[in-house]
């Protein structure tokens, strides 16, 4: 599984910044619930099995390759939630809040919450 991390340099070494449940350390999780809400992180992992269709993970796999690729076509047959063909043969996810590209669903991990 995937994860992210958010650093800065200060006072000549790497800080690695705490998540707002005190971890260094995100999981590539989103998740969207049936009122617009974006969870992001444990939060999202955490309700993966209560809302899997709605929760997206392992999106960085997928970004950069198209709708034709053979191994993005096996890919999709795994995963919980639906991928679909986007404009010009791009991957979006289809949540049940709206559409994402999936570069901008890994933009949500390191928003703040």
């Amino acid at each position: 599984m995937f994860s992210c991390s958010v650093g800065v340099f200060k006072n000549g070494r790497v800080e690695i910044i705490a998540n707002d449940q005190g971890n260094r350390i995100t999981p590539s999780y989103v998740a969207f619930t049936s009122e617009g809400e974006r969870l992001i992180g444990d939060a999202a992992k955490n309700q993966l099995t209560s809302n899997p269709e709605n929760t997206v993970f392992d999106a960085k796999r997928l970004i950069g390759r198209t709708w034709g690729d053979s191994s993005v076509q096996q890919d999709i047959k795994y995963l919980p939630f639906k991928v679909i063909l986007y404009v010009s043969l791009h991957l979006s996810i289809m949540t049940c809040h709206d559409n994402f590209l999936f570069q901008n669903c890994c933009c949500h991990c390191l928003r703040p919450g």
